[in-house]
């Protein structure tokens, strides 16, 4: 269980991987720039802008910029951002992204 980050540098785009057991949570965060996320698998209560929307992997979901949003794993989960690099630097991720107790 952790985040774990792939690429950045020199590629552009780097990948933040989530890997939550059941019970815990990407706290609530915002970013300045949209992102791309993934729930590759499991299933979640996802909340975008205040509305929660249960979902269960392989599924994308458009995350736009300036949007509070949390993740609850209901099971267990695999939850990926993607991220590029000139939008937003690897600390930004670092530091918005929190995994607690749900």
């Amino acid at each position: 269980m952790g985040i774990q980050f792939h690429g950045g540098g020199d590629e552009g785009v780097f990948v933040v991987e989530t890997i939550a057991k059941a019970g815990w949570a990407l706290s609530s965060h915002e970013h300045t720039h949209s992102h791309l996320s993934v729930l590759a698998s499991g299933t979640a209560d996802v909340t975008v802008d205040g509305k929660t929307e249960r979902m269960t992997g392989y599924r994308m979901i458009s995350i736009p910029a300036h949007t509070v949003h949390k993740v609850v794993a209901i099971t267990d989960v695999v939850w990926l951002c993607l991220w590029a690099d000139h939008l937003a630097p690897h600390e930004l991720a670092e530091q918005s992204l929190k995994l607690v107790a749900a």
